[in-house]
């Protein structure tokens, strides 16, 4: 019966880490394509000042684009921004598969749990996740 108890009780702060990782990504990548629309909001407010409302959408557009050609043409700025989102999925993973190793042996996975911290200190990395070459 204890048994049953503890692997619920294990699912159930699986689940909770889940959501909160999935919500930290969504919030991550979602905070761009909200500034950018943010961004083409403002700049057809601007433009449909002297220009009508839909001129000054497509201008606002044009120049929305713009800016992200220019930001897109910095070197690294794109690949280091996907991988700190990269990284926090990669977190998330390796903190439900530590929880889900306490379902196997709680005594072995407290160890196992330890040896991980200090692999991602070091800069090692789990084998079952694969790694981008600009990461490593």
């Amino acid at each position: 019966m204890k048994k049953k108890i503890d692997i619920a009780i294990i699912r159930i702060f699986q689940f909770l880490l889940l959501m909160f990782f999935t919500f930290a990504v969504f919030l991550y990548y979602g905070a761009v394509l909200m500034l950018a629309l943010a961004i083409w909001n403002n700049l057809s407010t601007l433009f449909a000042m002297i220009f009508g409302a839909f001129l000054s959408a497509i201008l606002g557009l044009a120049a929305l684009l713009g800016i992200c050609y220019y930001i897109a043409k910095f070197p690294g700025l794109v690949a280091a921004y996907l991988d700190s989102g990269m990284e926090l999925i990669r977190l998330g993973h390796r903190s439900l598969r530590r929880l889900g190793a306490l379902l196997e042996d709680p005594l072995d996975a407290a160890g196992k749990a330890q040896t991980s911290s200090l692999e991602s200190n070091t800069g090692t990395s789990d084998p079952e996740i694969p790694q981008d070459k600009a990461t490593s």
